[in-house]
């Protein structure tokens, strides 16, 4: 266990509003660190695992149906169940990766918000 005299070379840090700072000696904020910005939740990899380029197509194609979905009902709140169906996605077939890839910048950044209704997700395109 360390002494309080071998704790003294230590940082002490002082954690703000605007940031983290070094604790002076008097116990006043000093210096500031810069700390890398975290990653968007919405920067996550559009698919679970390595794709081939041959997938590519298919991605497009659903993302193109829950894009239209969207654009031909703004405003309107609909489950993941009724936005496949309304898409024609197979059963078993996923829409919420693609809801996340809408929301995302390079594919349109769409405001799309969810809300949970009785255990279940629902998503609406605000207009």
């Amino acid at each position: 266990m360390k002494s309080e005299y071998d704790m003294k070379d230590e940082p002490i840090f002082f954690f703000g509003r605007s940031g983290i700072y070094n604790v002076t000696a008097d116990g006043e904020p000093g210096e500031r660190i810069d700390i890398p910005e975290l990653p968007s939740r919405y920067d996550k990899p559009t698919f679970a695992g390595p794709h081939e380029p041959e997938d590519e197509p298919k991605f497009q194609s659903d993302l193109e149906r829950v894009r239209q979905f969207f654009l031909d009902h703004p405003n309107r709140w609909y489950s993941k169940e009724e936005i496949r169906v309304g898409c024609g996605m197979p059963v078993g077939k996923d829409v919420t990766p693609r809801i996340r890839d809408l929301r995302k910048e390079r594919y349109g950044g769409l405001e799309i918000r969810q809300q949970k209704v009785s255990r279940q997700y629902r998503y609406c395109l605000i207009r």
